[in-house]
Protein backbone atom coordinates (compact mmCIF):
# COMPACT_ATOMS: atom_id res chain seq x y z
CA UNK A 1 0.00 0.00 0.00
CA UNK A 2 1.42 3.39 -0.95
CA UNK A 3 1.65 6.28 1.50
CA UNK A 4 -1.40 8.20 0.19
CA UNK A 5 -3.59 5.11 0.38
CA UNK A 6 -2.32 4.36 3.87
CA UNK A 7 -3.12 7.87 5.10
CA UNK A 8 -6.63 7.74 3.59
CA UNK A 9 -7.47 4.90 5.99
CA UNK A 10 -6.67 7.03 9.04
CA UNK A 11 -9.15 9.24 10.94
CA UNK A 12 -9.46 12.82 9.60
CA UNK A 13 -7.39 14.26 12.46
CA UNK A 14 -4.49 11.97 11.66
CA UNK A 15 -4.82 12.56 7.92
CA UNK A 16 -4.16 16.24 8.59
CA UNK A 17 -1.13 15.42 10.70
CA UNK A 18 0.24 13.08 8.05
CA UNK A 19 -0.12 15.75 5.37
CA UNK A 20 3.01 17.28 6.86
CA UNK A 21 5.95 15.94 4.93
CA UNK A 22 8.13 15.38 7.98
CA UNK A 23 5.61 12.92 9.43
CA UNK A 24 5.85 10.53 6.48
CA UNK A 25 7.13 7.23 7.81
CA UNK A 26 7.11 8.62 11.35
CA UNK A 27 6.59 6.84 14.65
CA UNK A 28 3.01 8.06 14.60
CA UNK A 29 2.15 6.44 11.28
CA UNK A 30 3.64 3.17 12.50
CA UNK A 31 1.87 3.39 15.85
CA UNK A 32 -1.56 3.81 14.30
CA UNK A 33 -1.18 0.71 12.14
CA UNK A 34 -3.01 -2.34 13.44
CA UNK A 35 -2.08 -5.99 13.23
CA UNK A 36 -4.26 -8.10 10.97
CA UNK A 37 -6.60 -10.55 12.74
CA UNK A 38 -6.09 -14.24 12.15
CA UNK A 39 -8.90 -16.00 10.22
CA UNK A 40 -11.66 -17.00 12.63
CA UNK A 41 -15.15 -18.48 12.37
CA UNK A 42 -18.07 -16.04 12.61
CA UNK A 43 -19.79 -15.36 15.91
CA UNK A 44 -23.33 -14.35 16.81
CA UNK A 45 -21.79 -11.36 18.56
CA UNK A 46 -20.44 -8.36 16.72
CA UNK A 47 -16.89 -9.57 17.34
CA UNK A 48 -15.16 -12.64 16.00
CA UNK A 49 -13.57 -15.39 18.00
CA UNK A 50 -9.90 -16.15 17.53
CA UNK A 51 -6.72 -14.19 18.21
CA UNK A 52 -7.70 -10.57 18.79
CA UNK A 53 -5.41 -8.04 17.04
CA UNK A 54 -3.81 -5.22 18.99
CA UNK A 55 -5.62 -1.88 18.53
CA UNK A 56 -2.26 -0.17 17.84
CA UNK A 57 1.36 -1.21 17.32
CA UNK A 58 2.54 -1.77 20.87
CA UNK A 59 6.20 -2.16 19.95
CA UNK A 60 6.17 1.31 18.38
CA UNK A 61 4.40 2.62 21.49
CA UNK A 62 7.42 1.49 23.50
CA UNK A 63 9.74 3.17 21.01
CA UNK A 64 8.14 6.50 21.93
CA UNK A 65 9.89 6.35 25.30
CA UNK A 66 13.15 6.99 23.46
CA UNK A 67 11.67 9.89 21.50
CA UNK A 68 10.83 12.34 24.28
CA UNK A 69 12.34 12.94 27.70
CA UNK A 70 9.11 14.25 29.26
CA UNK A 71 7.14 11.23 28.04
CA UNK A 72 9.77 8.83 29.39
CA UNK A 73 9.91 10.66 32.72
CA UNK A 74 6.13 10.56 33.12
CA UNK A 75 6.02 6.80 32.49
CA UNK A 76 8.73 6.15 35.05
CA UNK A 77 7.15 8.53 37.58
CA UNK A 78 3.79 6.75 37.38
CA UNK A 79 5.40 3.30 37.61
CA UNK A 80 7.49 4.23 40.64
CA UNK A 81 4.52 5.88 42.35
CA UNK A 82 2.22 2.89 41.71
CA UNK A 83 4.33 -0.14 42.67
CA UNK A 84 7.86 1.20 43.14
CA UNK A 85 7.37 2.03 46.82
CA UNK A 86 6.82 -1.64 47.63
CA UNK A 87 4.31 -3.30 49.94
CA UNK A 88 3.39 -2.17 53.41
CA UNK A 89 5.22 -4.13 56.07
CA UNK A 90 5.76 -4.18 59.80
CA UNK A 91 9.33 -5.33 59.28
CA UNK A 92 12.20 -2.95 58.55
CA UNK A 93 13.74 -5.38 56.07
CA UNK A 94 11.32 -7.32 53.87
CA UNK A 95 7.58 -7.67 53.53
CA UNK A 96 5.85 -11.03 53.74
CA UNK A 97 5.17 -10.92 50.02
CA UNK A 98 8.83 -10.39 49.20
CA UNK A 99 9.95 -13.26 51.43
CA UNK A 100 7.52 -15.65 49.72
CA UNK A 101 7.59 -14.39 46.13
CA UNK A 102 11.22 -13.32 45.63
CA UNK A 103 12.53 -16.93 45.43
CA UNK A 104 10.08 -17.55 42.56
CA UNK A 105 11.58 -14.74 40.43
CA UNK A 106 14.89 -14.39 38.62
CA UNK A 107 15.70 -11.26 40.59
CA UNK A 108 12.87 -10.11 42.87
CA UNK A 109 9.11 -9.73 42.75
CA UNK A 110 9.62 -5.96 42.94
CA UNK A 111 11.48 -6.04 39.62
CA UNK A 112 8.84 -8.26 38.01
CA UNK A 113 5.84 -6.23 39.14
CA UNK A 114 7.61 -2.98 38.17
CA UNK A 115 8.13 -4.27 34.61
CA UNK A 116 4.46 -5.25 34.35
CA UNK A 117 3.42 -1.84 35.70
CA UNK A 118 5.71 -0.12 33.19
CA UNK A 119 3.82 -1.88 30.38
CA UNK A 120 0.53 -0.99 32.09
CA UNK A 121 1.32 2.73 31.79
CA UNK A 122 3.05 2.51 28.39
CA UNK A 123 0.73 0.08 26.61
CA UNK A 124 -2.36 -0.07 28.79
CA UNK A 125 -1.65 -3.78 29.34
CA UNK A 126 0.81 -5.57 31.64
CA UNK A 127 1.25 -9.32 32.10
CA UNK A 128 2.81 -11.80 34.54
CA UNK A 129 3.62 -15.42 33.72
CA UNK A 130 2.92 -17.85 36.58
CA UNK A 131 4.62 -21.24 36.19
CA UNK A 132 3.21 -24.30 37.99
CA UNK A 133 4.83 -27.68 38.49
CA UNK A 134 1.94 -29.62 36.86
CA UNK A 135 -1.46 -29.21 35.22
CA UNK A 136 -3.35 -30.38 38.30
CA UNK A 137 -5.84 -28.06 39.96
CA UNK A 138 -4.12 -25.49 42.20
CA UNK A 139 -0.70 -27.10 41.80
CA UNK A 140 2.31 -25.35 43.44
CA UNK A 141 3.74 -22.23 41.79
CA UNK A 142 7.43 -22.57 40.92
CA UNK A 143 8.12 -19.41 38.89
CA UNK A 144 6.93 -15.83 38.30
CA UNK A 145 8.08 -13.78 35.30
CA UNK A 146 7.03 -10.65 33.43
CA UNK A 147 5.95 -10.96 29.79
CA UNK A 148 6.44 -7.94 27.48
CA UNK A 149 2.98 -6.64 26.65
CA UNK A 150 3.71 -6.13 22.96
CA UNK A 151 4.10 -9.90 22.55
CA UNK A 152 0.79 -10.96 24.12
CA UNK A 153 -2.47 -11.38 22.21
CA UNK A 154 -5.83 -12.31 23.72
CA UNK A 155 -7.55 -15.25 22.04
CA UNK A 156 -11.33 -15.62 22.32
CA UNK A 157 -12.08 -19.31 22.03
CA UNK A 158 -15.87 -19.26 21.78
CA UNK A 159 -18.98 -17.16 22.31
CA UNK A 160 -19.18 -18.43 25.89
CA UNK A 161 -16.27 -16.18 26.82
CA UNK A 162 -13.46 -18.70 27.27
CA UNK A 163 -10.15 -16.96 26.57
CA UNK A 164 -6.45 -17.70 26.64
CA UNK A 165 -3.31 -15.78 25.65
CA UNK A 166 -1.06 -16.20 22.63
CA UNK A 167 2.48 -15.23 23.63
CA UNK A 168 4.45 -14.46 20.49
CA UNK A 169 8.21 -14.92 20.50
CA UNK A 170 9.73 -12.02 18.56
CA UNK A 171 13.21 -13.49 18.65
CA UNK A 172 12.47 -16.36 16.29
CA UNK A 173 11.33 -18.87 18.89
CA UNK A 174 8.05 -20.70 19.18
CA UNK A 175 4.75 -18.97 19.93
CA UNK A 176 2.92 -20.46 22.91
CA UNK A 177 -0.63 -20.38 24.26
CA UNK A 178 -1.19 -19.89 27.99
CA UNK A 179 -4.47 -19.80 29.96
CA UNK A 180 -5.64 -17.24 32.49
CA UNK A 181 -4.49 -17.66 36.07
CA UNK A 182 -6.16 -20.66 37.72
CA UNK A 183 -7.46 -22.08 34.44
CA UNK A 184 -4.63 -24.39 33.39
CA UNK A 185 -6.48 -27.68 33.85
CA UNK A 186 -9.66 -26.58 32.06
CA UNK A 187 -7.61 -24.94 29.29
CA UNK A 188 -5.75 -28.14 28.56
CA UNK A 189 -9.01 -30.09 28.49
CA UNK A 190 -10.50 -27.62 25.99
CA UNK A 191 -7.46 -27.68 23.74
CA UNK A 192 -7.24 -31.49 23.69
CA UNK A 193 -10.99 -31.77 23.04
CA UNK A 194 -10.60 -29.83 19.78
CA UNK A 195 -9.17 -32.86 18.06
CA UNK A 196 -6.47 -30.86 16.27
CA UNK A 197 -4.73 -28.56 18.74
CA UNK A 198 -4.04 -25.00 17.52
CA UNK A 199 -0.49 -23.91 16.84
CA UNK A 200 1.39 -22.85 19.93
CA UNK A 201 -0.35 -25.29 22.30
CA UNK A 202 2.15 -27.29 24.35
CA UNK A 203 0.56 -29.83 26.74
CA UNK A 204 3.76 -29.82 28.79
CA UNK A 205 3.80 -26.06 29.35
CA UNK A 206 2.31 -25.34 32.77
CA UNK A 207 2.17 -21.53 32.63
CA UNK A 208 -0.71 -19.15 33.30
CA UNK A 209 -1.18 -15.42 32.72
CA UNK A 210 -2.13 -12.65 35.16
CA UNK A 211 -3.23 -9.55 33.17
CA UNK A 212 -3.27 -5.94 34.36
CA UNK A 213 -5.58 -3.98 32.06
CA UNK A 214 -5.94 -0.22 32.17
CA UNK A 215 -9.70 0.32 31.97
CA UNK A 216 -10.88 1.86 28.71
CA UNK A 217 -14.13 1.87 26.76
CA UNK A 218 -12.16 2.00 23.52
CA UNK A 219 -11.61 -1.76 23.32
CA UNK A 220 -13.37 -4.83 24.65
CA UNK A 221 -10.22 -6.79 25.51
CA UNK A 222 -7.21 -4.43 25.58
CA UNK A 223 -6.51 -1.39 27.70
CA UNK A 224 -5.47 2.02 26.35
CA UNK A 225 -2.77 4.31 27.81
CA UNK A 226 -3.60 7.95 28.51
CA UNK A 227 -0.64 9.39 26.65
CA UNK A 228 -1.85 8.38 23.15
CA UNK A 229 -3.61 11.75 23.10
CA UNK A 230 -0.16 13.37 22.93
CA UNK A 231 1.30 11.31 20.08
CA UNK A 232 1.41 14.30 17.72
CA UNK A 233 3.03 16.52 20.38
CA UNK A 234 5.71 13.94 21.13
CA UNK A 235 6.57 13.55 17.47
CA UNK A 236 6.54 17.29 16.78
CA UNK A 237 8.90 17.86 19.70
CA UNK A 238 11.22 15.26 18.20
CA UNK A 239 11.08 17.05 14.84
CA UNK A 240 11.96 20.39 16.47
CA UNK A 241 14.92 18.89 18.28
CA UNK A 242 16.01 17.07 15.14
CA UNK A 243 15.84 20.32 13.17
CA UNK A 244 18.16 21.99 15.67
CA UNK A 245 20.44 18.97 15.73
CA UNK A 246 20.64 18.84 11.94
CA UNK A 247 21.61 22.51 11.74
CA UNK A 248 24.81 21.90 13.68
CA UNK A 249 25.43 18.38 12.41
CA UNK A 250 25.31 19.57 8.78
CA UNK A 251 27.44 22.69 9.46
CA UNK A 252 24.48 25.07 9.38
CA UNK A 253 24.15 24.96 5.60
CA UNK A 254 20.73 26.49 4.74
CA UNK A 255 18.10 24.98 2.47
CA UNK A 256 18.24 26.06 -1.18
CA UNK A 257 16.37 26.01 -4.46
CA UNK A 258 17.89 24.91 -7.77
CA UNK A 259 16.71 26.53 -11.01
CA UNK A 260 17.62 24.78 -14.26
CA UNK A 261 18.47 26.97 -17.28
CA UNK A 262 19.48 26.50 -20.84
CA UNK A 263 18.59 23.48 -22.88
CA UNK A 264 15.61 21.35 -21.86
CA UNK A 265 16.80 18.56 -19.61
CA UNK A 266 16.01 14.95 -20.18
CA UNK A 267 13.63 13.05 -17.94
CA UNK A 268 16.56 11.11 -16.50
CA UNK A 269 18.39 14.34 -15.60
CA UNK A 270 15.28 15.74 -13.90
CA UNK A 271 14.88 12.56 -11.89
CA UNK A 272 18.50 12.83 -10.83
CA UNK A 273 17.97 16.41 -9.62
CA UNK A 274 14.78 15.52 -7.76
CA UNK A 275 16.47 12.54 -6.12
CA UNK A 276 19.32 14.75 -4.93
CA UNK A 277 16.90 17.32 -3.51
CA UNK A 278 14.81 14.65 -1.79
CA UNK A 279 17.94 13.47 0.00
CA UNK A 280 18.02 16.78 1.89
CA UNK A 281 14.47 16.45 3.24
CA UNK A 282 13.12 14.74 6.35
CA UNK A 283 14.47 13.92 9.78
CA UNK A 284 18.25 13.77 9.89
CA UNK A 285 18.73 15.39 6.48
CA UNK A 286 17.92 19.07 6.98
CA UNK A 287 20.53 21.69 5.97
CA UNK A 288 22.54 19.20 3.92
CA UNK A 289 24.43 20.35 0.83
CA UNK A 290 24.18 18.51 -2.48
CA UNK A 291 26.26 18.08 -5.63
CA UNK A 292 24.69 17.39 -9.03
CA UNK A 293 26.75 16.44 -12.08
CA UNK A 294 24.79 16.50 -15.36
CA UNK A 295 26.35 15.17 -18.57
CA UNK A 296 24.58 17.79 -20.72
CA UNK A 297 27.19 20.52 -21.56
CA UNK A 298 24.41 23.09 -22.15
CA UNK A 299 22.86 22.54 -18.73
CA UNK A 300 22.98 25.36 -16.22
CA UNK A 301 21.90 25.22 -12.59
CA UNK A 302 21.12 28.40 -10.67
CA UNK A 303 21.11 27.95 -6.88
CA UNK A 304 19.14 30.31 -4.63
CA UNK A 305 19.35 30.24 -0.86
CA UNK A 306 15.97 30.32 0.87
CA UNK A 307 17.13 30.82 4.44
CA UNK A 308 19.90 32.74 6.12
CA UNK A 309 22.57 31.00 8.16
CA UNK A 310 21.22 32.40 11.39
CA UNK A 311 19.33 31.01 14.32
CA UNK A 312 16.83 33.83 14.71
CA UNK A 313 14.00 31.29 14.92
CA UNK A 314 15.52 29.60 17.97
CA UNK A 315 13.25 31.51 20.36
CA UNK A 316 10.18 30.34 18.42
CA UNK A 317 11.36 26.75 18.67
CA UNK A 318 11.97 27.18 22.40
CA UNK A 319 8.45 28.51 22.96
CA UNK A 320 6.96 25.67 20.93
CA UNK A 321 8.97 23.08 22.84
CA UNK A 322 7.79 24.47 26.19
CA UNK A 323 4.16 24.44 25.09
CA UNK A 324 4.43 20.91 23.69
CA UNK A 325 6.04 19.68 26.92
CA UNK A 326 3.03 20.91 28.90
CA UNK A 327 0.67 19.15 26.49
CA UNK A 328 2.59 15.89 26.93
CA UNK A 329 2.55 15.90 30.73
CA UNK A 330 -1.10 16.95 30.64
CA UNK A 331 -1.97 13.85 28.60
CA UNK A 332 -0.11 11.78 31.20
CA UNK A 333 -1.95 13.59 34.04
CA UNK A 334 1.39 14.11 35.77
CA UNK A 335 2.11 17.41 37.57
CA UNK A 336 4.63 19.42 35.52
CA UNK A 337 6.95 19.75 38.52
CA UNK A 338 7.32 15.95 38.69
CA UNK A 339 8.39 15.97 35.03
CA UNK A 340 11.02 18.66 35.65
CA UNK A 341 8.98 21.52 34.17
CA UNK A 342 8.97 24.88 35.95
CA UNK A 343 5.99 27.09 35.10
CA UNK A 344 6.77 30.85 35.19
CA UNK A 345 4.66 32.73 37.70
CA UNK A 346 4.23 29.77 40.04
CA UNK A 347 7.75 29.48 41.34
CA UNK A 348 6.82 31.44 44.46
CA UNK A 349 3.96 29.09 45.43
CA UNK A 350 5.69 27.21 48.23
CA UNK A 351 2.90 24.66 48.67
CA UNK A 352 2.46 23.92 44.96
CA UNK A 353 4.39 20.64 45.09
CA UNK A 354 2.34 19.36 48.03
CA UNK A 355 -0.94 20.13 46.33
CA UNK A 356 0.30 18.57 43.08
CA UNK A 357 1.36 15.38 44.85
CA UNK A 358 -1.98 15.11 46.67
CA UNK A 359 -4.01 15.51 43.47
CA UNK A 360 -1.71 13.22 41.49
CA UNK A 361 -2.01 10.47 44.09
CA UNK A 362 -5.78 10.82 44.51
CA UNK A 363 -6.77 10.93 40.83
CA UNK A 364 -4.05 8.94 39.04
CA UNK A 365 -1.99 6.67 41.29
CA UNK A 366 -4.56 5.51 43.86
CA UNK A 367 -6.95 4.08 41.19
CA UNK A 368 -4.06 2.21 39.54
CA UNK A 369 -2.91 0.82 42.90
CA UNK A 370 -6.43 -0.45 43.57
CA UNK A 371 -6.41 -2.25 40.21
CA UNK A 372 -3.05 -3.90 40.90
CA UNK A 373 -4.08 -4.81 44.43
CA UNK A 374 -7.40 -6.35 43.39
CA UNK A 375 -5.74 -8.38 40.63
CA UNK A 376 -3.06 -9.70 43.02
CA UNK A 377 -5.61 -10.38 45.77
CA UNK A 378 -7.80 -12.42 43.40
CA UNK A 379 -4.84 -14.40 42.03
CA UNK A 380 -1.73 -14.80 44.17
CA UNK A 381 -3.72 -13.94 47.30
CA UNK A 382 -6.51 -16.43 46.59
CA UNK A 383 -5.89 -19.68 48.56
CA UNK A 384 -8.08 -21.64 46.12
CA UNK A 385 -5.78 -20.71 43.21
CA UNK A 386 -2.33 -19.74 44.54
CA UNK A 387 -0.86 -23.22 44.89
CA UNK A 388 -0.47 -23.13 48.66
CA UNK A 389 1.31 -19.76 48.95
CA UNK A 390 0.89 -18.40 52.45
CA UNK A 391 -0.62 -15.15 51.20
CA UNK A 392 -4.03 -13.59 51.67
CA UNK A 393 -5.87 -10.48 50.54
CA UNK A 394 -4.44 -8.51 53.46
CA UNK A 395 -0.89 -9.02 52.19
CA UNK A 396 -1.08 -6.91 49.01
CA UNK A 397 -1.30 -3.33 50.23
CA UNK A 398 1.07 -1.01 48.38
CA UNK A 399 2.88 1.85 50.01
CA UNK A 400 1.63 5.20 48.77
CA UNK A 401 3.02 8.67 48.36
CA UNK A 402 1.00 9.66 51.42
CA UNK A 403 2.69 6.90 53.43
CA UNK A 404 6.20 7.85 52.38
CA UNK A 405 5.65 11.59 52.70
CA UNK A 406 3.64 13.28 55.42
CA UNK A 407 1.79 15.55 53.01
CA UNK A 408 -0.11 17.31 55.79
CA UNK A 409 3.15 18.20 57.50
CA UNK A 410 4.73 19.33 54.23
CA UNK A 411 1.73 21.52 53.48
CA UNK A 412 1.94 23.03 56.96
CA UNK A 413 5.64 23.80 56.57
CA UNK A 414 4.98 25.43 53.20
CA UNK A 415 2.38 27.76 54.71
CA UNK A 416 4.20 28.63 57.96
CA UNK A 417 5.97 31.92 58.54
CA UNK A 418 8.42 30.37 60.99
CA UNK A 419 10.98 27.64 60.50
CA UNK A 420 10.16 24.00 61.35
CA UNK A 421 12.81 24.11 64.09
CA UNK A 422 11.09 27.06 65.76
CA UNK A 423 7.70 25.38 65.52
CA UNK A 424 9.10 22.15 66.99
CA UNK A 425 10.66 24.09 69.86
CA UNK A 426 7.20 25.46 70.65
CA UNK A 427 5.79 21.94 70.77
CA UNK A 428 3.73 22.19 67.60
CA UNK A 429 2.61 19.08 65.69
CA UNK A 430 3.05 19.84 62.00
CA UNK A 431 0.55 17.18 60.96
CA UNK A 432 -2.23 19.15 62.70
CA UNK A 433 -2.08 21.93 60.10
CA UNK A 434 -1.57 25.64 60.41
CA UNK A 435 -2.93 27.79 63.20
CA UNK A 436 -6.21 29.64 62.74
Amino acid sequence: MDYEAEVSLLPRKHQQLHSLSYLKGSLQSRLLSKSEPDPAPPSNQYINTGDQPHPFDMQVAKDFSDANVHHSTCIRTKTDSTVGLGFKTDSEDFSKEEEILDPLCNTSFQDVISDACDDYWQLGNGYLEIVRDSSEENSPIIGIHEIPGEGVQISLENVLGDIHYLVRDREGGMDQRFPSFGGLASFQRRMKANGSSPFGFDPNAFSEIIPFRKPSSRHRHYGYPDWLAAVAEIELTQCILQHEFDFYLNRGVPEMIIVTKGQTHSKKDKERINTALSATMGLGNQHKSIHIDLPNPDADLDIHKLAMESKGDASIFTQMAESLALHIVSAHRVPPLLAGIQIPGKLGASNEMVQALMGFHLLVIAPAQRIFRRVLVNTLGNPRLNGGLSLSRRDFNFNTLKDELDLNALDTVARMRQSPQEAKAQGRDLSEGTKD
